[in-house]
This record gives structure tokens, C-alpha cells and sequence, in this order.
């Protein structure tokens, strides 16, 4: 499957999880380590968030949420295992990252300081072909924690780098990598993800 099919209307969140879910469900490594009930189920998503409870989880956060993840949650209010990270977290327990990971942050600055390869500032591209840009990595105690964790890994939302659409930034953040995985929307990160998940079946 090609993601060049999800482009041609953007966040069809119903059409990209559908087909997600149903080639992840065909796999038998990735099923063999789901609970009984999920594969059951059928469906690795959830019942899509009410206007209601994203509009309280907005007022919760102070903020706006980006329109890409927004209209994920409006879709299926979290996702319940990918093979990169455990799961997607709901409305309700979606949390700036530094309220569950200060020690975390902390340990990630203090050796990104001390790192003559990492800077503070690290020039790097975007995935398919984004621009140039400068990554700050005190922009990691910011972030909005929007998955569990895996592998030592989380998705992350940058709200201190903003496009004119009103999308954040999405980081997959582990630390195993010297620097966040960078991409310009929660919907670019999810394709990225696809895209992996893919290169690697």
C-alpha cells in the first residue's frame, strides 16, 4: 500500500487507521505480542473523542491542539498498540511530557549538553523532503506527551515550532537517538511510522 493514497485527502484518519489496523492484525509477529482481547476485537482503535472531550482536554492543556491531531482523536480517541510505542494515549491521559518525565528531560539535556556532537542548536531536514530547519533541544521540556512509551521511545508534539496551518511539530523521541525524529504534523509522524513499519515487512 502506498501513502501517497492518505495525501489526496489530508487527516483521512477512518481510511489510513483502517488500513493500518488491517495489515497489522495480518501479522502474525506484531499479534503474537497483543492481549487476547484486542485481537478479538478486531480493531486497535477507539470509539472517535467527543467535541466535549477534546474541548476539555484543550481547556485542561491551555491550548489549541493542532488540526492533524485533533482530527486523529475526533477519529479514535487513542489507539491501543503500534509496534513502535505501546499505545496512543486518550484524551484523558494525554500530558505535557514533563509531568510524568522530568527525570527523563533532565537526563536528556544534561547529555545533550555535554555532547560535543550535539549542540543545542542541530541543523536538520525534515522527512519526504521538508525544509531545513534548527532543532532547540530545550524545546523538549515543552512538549506535549501524547503516547506510552516503547523501547525507550514516545511521540511527542513541539508546540514551540508552529506552521501557519496550526499544526506542531511531532517528534519520535527515544534515547537511543542523538536527536528527535522530526516531522511537520502528528499526521507526518504517523505516516512515517507506516512507512517504517513497512520498509521492515
Amino acid at each position: 500500500t502506498h501513502l501517497d493514497v492518505y495525501k489526496r485527502q489530508i487527516y483521512d484518519w477512518a481510511t489510513f487507521l483502517a488500513q493500518w489496523n488491517t495489515e497489522l492484525l495480518n501479522d502474525d509477529e506484531f499479534t503474537d505480542s497483543l492481549p487476547e482481547e484486542i485481537k478479538s476485537s478486531g480493531w486497535l482503535g477507539c470509539p472517535g473523542a467527543t467535541t466535549k472531550q477534546i474541548e476539555m482536554l484543550e481547556m485542561r492543556l491551555g491550548v489549541k491542539l493542532p488540526p492533524s491531531y485533533h482530527a486523529f482523536l475526533s477519529t479514535s480517541n487513542g489507539w491501543k498498540m503500534t509496534p513502535f510505542v505501546r499505545r496512543i494515549w486518550s484524551t484523558e491521559q494525554v500530558a505535557w511530557f514533563h509531568v510524568r518525565n522530568q527525570a527523563w528531560i533532565d537526563s536528556y539535556l544534561a547529555s545533550s549538553a555535554k555532547s560535543t556532537s550535539l549542540p543545542n542548536a542541530v541543523s536538520v531536514t525534515y522527512d519526504h523532503q521538508q525544509t531545513s530547519t534548527t532543532i532547540y533541544i530545550d524545546h523538549v521540556q515543552y512538549t506535549l506527551e501524547v503516547s506510552d512509551k516503547g523501547d525507550r521511545a514516545i511521540y511527542l508534539l513541539n508546540p514551540k515550532v508552529v506552521a501557519d496551518s496550526g499544526e506542531w511539530e511531532a517528534w519520535f523521541f527515544a534515547d537511543w537517538l542523538p536527536s528527535p525524529k522530526r516531522y511537520p504534523s502528528f499526521w507526518d509522524l504517523m505516516e512515517g511510522e507506516y512507512a517504517e513499519w513497512v520498509c521492515l515487512h
